[in-house]
């Protein structure tokens, strides 16, 4: 019985297990055989003949040659368009594209001009390559120069002189050359609305030109670019908005790796890659390990690249990418990106990515990068990338601005990132903050180091800036040798809004300068000025820095509050306090022999400088304010790297505060023994005297006693002076620990509501025309 089946198994076998061998279907310009297609001796002559008789999923093999049609060749079927091949090939591997270039022209009469466009081009085929929008991802044009199309003149497409593709093959080892189109895509227009995956592998574009996208449009497509290089390809014809130079994309999604986008230019944006999304076809598009050199966008923004979108969910990332020599004729000589205001959850990503020597030609921000956040949770995330050599004349290498309505909102990060060698007018660095009217955005920077940067005017390395609420933090950042012919060697704290909150800790600022703060800047862009603004500094370094006015200066700002810093070895004083500014000082070491530890006209009652204690000061500058924990003309005896050494008076003499970090700027613990020491690092020696208290001997220290009543108090507390003021004064409230906990501006005899505080001691200090004034008072 096994015998008698073996044979039908064998035959269906025979039948299903073997598939039928891909019929091959030769073309040779110089055949002079029976033009059957069978061989390459009866090959065919013509490639479109080939391709209507070619059935399904056969190979079409091409010699070397020139193949022009009148009417464009015809991709309507998965088929493999191979060619590369010298006309006697057995195997489609022994081929070489390369050697063998096998030319599909649209110039029918052969006499186009290399580079121009416009002489003996009458003659020409609109597209030279046409693919029908039935051809799938089976399909493969593999090895072809495509070259001479015309999509300009009466009738339409004008879209597409190389290639018009609806469909979704695989286009690899193809040359795309001196092909126009007067609208979209001089080499290849593509739309492949909801289909594959549409892949273009090892190809090259090079002096294509047309209105948007000078090499390749594609629109509503999933794509797959990889070892592509775009060469001086141009959007700069027709009669709208050119863009695009070498890609454009409006609502297509995938990948673009290892390519390069070199020497290509748009009339208006982007000058290597326009991209735009309207809508949600698409959630990412990626460029990783790409090349932009040599870009322009020559009258607008995005020298290298320009995005922009109003979808939701989009994510554009750019990983070990190179940003080259680009040029804007405005904002973003490297690359451009605006989400607009209907825009949501839009993420941009920049990982280990370098921006050199690019630049705005004209005027605009952002030599390197400008980023234009408009949109509803917009998420920044700029990691592990350099910023060297770029150059404006205006604001900023980097440009991160929010800006749109309130329903704006955000989360902005740098982190180990460095900015070296740049220049600018202002913010030769980093730059960003919040234009008036925007919602809350929270902006971060830490572990980058800002380096030999030079601004003609204000901020040599950061800016943190806004005119509307938000949060700032720079934390473990490092910044050496930047200059500022204005104000701002290092830092410039631009900030004109109330609702702010803005950290600066565990910072180096070592031989930064500029005639006024020497490393920080802290003046808003824009008057009116805010006392409510919160600014603090602490566990930072401030050495070598040079400076005509101080190494901190404040003008016109909010409170910065400024501890367990140290402040030694400069070309400066510590402070500078002018024109409406204050500063609360905790725990500091302000050491630089020779030069005034705090200037400023301190009997201005619009000049606030408070001592909450703990401070080491060189001089007795701080004398008329200073707090009884205060060491003043005392000498830390810093040993190397400012740490302190055994018998400092600086150890175990700091004040214990609310917010405290947990480290120092090592580091390592931020209390050993029970007690903080005075500066930026923390001492494993011990002083063997107790933690001093700041309220203890306040009263003693601070001369005549504020008048305070009822005392014990239970919901009000008038305050009256020892002495007459006509003039409203500044009140701060302490509780029993020294931490703060109320400022107002009032007058005499005006009181000050109580009824909230827990029950137990509290400590008041009024200011007035530079003297300090003290009471203590129970709270019932």
């Amino acid at each position: 019985m096994k015998k008698k089946h073996l044979f039908p198994v064998f035959f269906l076998l025979m039948l299903t297990g073997f598939p039928a061998k891909t019929r091959q279907i030769y073309v040779r310009e110089n055949a002079v055989g029976a033009e059957t297609g069978n061989n390459w001796a009866d090959a065919y002559t013509s490639l479109s003949g080939a391709l209507a008789a070619a059935p399904e999923g056969a190979e079409v093999w091409v010699a070397v040659g020139v193949y022009t049609s009148n009417t464009g060749f015809l991709i309507d079927k998965d088929l493999q368009l191979l060619g590369g091949f010298a006309g006697n090939e057995t195997e489609a591997e022994c081929r070489d594209p390369w050697a063998n270039a096998v030319i599909l022209s649209g110039d029918l009469n052969g006499d186009d001009v290399a580079g121009d466009f416009s002489l003996n081009r009458s003659d020409n085929v609109r597209n030279v390559v046409r693919v029908g929008e039935n051809v799938t991802g089976a399909a493969l044009i593999e090895g072809f120069v495509i070259r001479g199309g015309h999509a300009a003149g009466p009738g339409s497409p004008q879209n597409g002189g190389g290639m018009y593709c609806l469909g979704s093959p695989v286009i690899r080892q193809c040359a795309f050359e001196h092909n126009l189109a007067l609208e979209n895509g001089g080499a290849v227009f593509l739309e492949s609305v909801g289909g594959e995956v549409v892949v273009f592998d090892n190809c090259r574009f090079d002096n294509n030109l047309a209105n948007d996208g000078g090499a390749l449009y594609s629109s509503s497509s999933r794509i797959a670019i990889s070892r592509c290089s775009f060469s001086g390809n141009a959007a700069n014809t027709g009669f709208t908005q050119k863009s695009g130079g070498g890609l454009y994309s409006i609502d297509s999604f995938g990948s673009i790796h290892d390519c390069f986008f070199i020497g290509n230019s748009a009339f208006d944006f982007g000058g290597g890659v326009f991209v735009e999304v309207t809508s949600s076809f698409g959630s990412q598009l990626e460029f990783i390990a790409c090349t932009f050199e040599n870009n322009r966008a020559l009258t607008d923004e995005g020298g290298g690249a320009y995005f922009y979108t109003v979808g939701t969910g989009c994510r554009f990332a750019f990983s070990r990418c190179n940003f080259l020599g680009n040029k804007a004729g405005t904002w973003g000589g490297g690359l451009f990106a605006v989400d607009g205001e209907a825009a949501n959850n839009t993420a941009f990503l920049l990982d280990s990515c370098l921006f050199y020597q690019n630049s705005n030609r004209i005027f605009g921000d952002g030599s390197a990068l400008f980023l234009s956040l408009r949109g509803r949770e917009t998420d920044v995330n700029i990691t592990h990338s350099t910023f060297a050599e770029n150059t404006t004349r205006y604001f900023a290498t980097a440009a991160v601005w929010a800006s749109g309505d309130s329903s704006a909102s955000g989360n902005v990060r740098f982190d180990h990132c460095v900015f070296r060698d740049n220049t600018a007018q202002h913010s030769a660095g980093l730059d960003m903050g919040s234009l008036p009217g925007v919602g809350l955005f929270h902006y971060r920077v830490a572990n980058c180091s800002f380096l030999n940067n030079h601004a003609q005017g204000r901020s040599g390395g950061l800016t943190v800036y806004t005119e509307s609420p938000a949060t700032y933090e720079v934390e473990r950042c490092h910044f050496e040798g930047n200059t500022a012919g204005g104000q701002g060697g290092a830092l410039w704290v631009a900030i004109s809004d109330p609702g702010i909150d803005a950290l600066i800790r565990g910072c180096v600022f070592k031989g930064n300068q500029s005639p006024l703060g020497g490393a920080v800047f802290a003046y808003p862009l824009f008057l009116p000025t805010t006392r409510e603004a919160r600014i603090a500094i602490d566990n930072s370094l401030f050495v070598d820095n040079i400076s005509d006015n101080a190494v901190i200066a404040g003008k016109y700002t909010g409170t910065v509050r400024l501890s367990n810093s140290t402040i030694t070895d400069n070309q400066a004083g510590s402070l500078l306090a002018s024109d409406a500014s204050s500063f609360e000082l905790q725990n500091n070491i302000l050491y630089n022999p020779g030069f005034t530890e705090l200037e400023g006209p301190l009997e201005d009652t619009a000049v606030l400088v408070v001592s909450l204690g703990g401070n080491l000061v060189s001089d007795y500058s701080m004398e008329r304010l200073r707090n009884a924990t205060d060491l003043p003309a005392a000498n830390p005896l810093l040993a190397a790297g400012y740490r302190l050494p055994p018998g400092s008076p600086a150890i175990d003499a700091g004040i214990a505060y609310d917010g405290m970090p947990d480290n120092d700027l090592a580091g390592g613990s931020r209390i050993l023994g029970g007690c903080v020491d005075i500066g930026a690092f923390e001492s494993p020696y011990h002083s063997g005297n107790e933690c001093p208290v700041v309220h203890t001997r306040e009263a003693q220290a601070e001369g005549p006693h504020l008048q305070l009543f009822p005392n014990p108090a239970s919901s009000f507390l008038a305050v009256q002076l020892p002495v007459s003021s006509p003039q409203p004064f500044t009140v701060l409230l302490y509780d029993a620990r020294g931490r703060l906990l109320v400022r107002q501006t009032t007058n005499d005899g005006a009181r000050l509501n109580v009824e909230a505080l827990p029950g137990g001691p509290y400590w008041v200090k009024a200011f007035v025309k530079g003297r300090i004034y003290a009471g203590k008072f129970i709270k019932r």
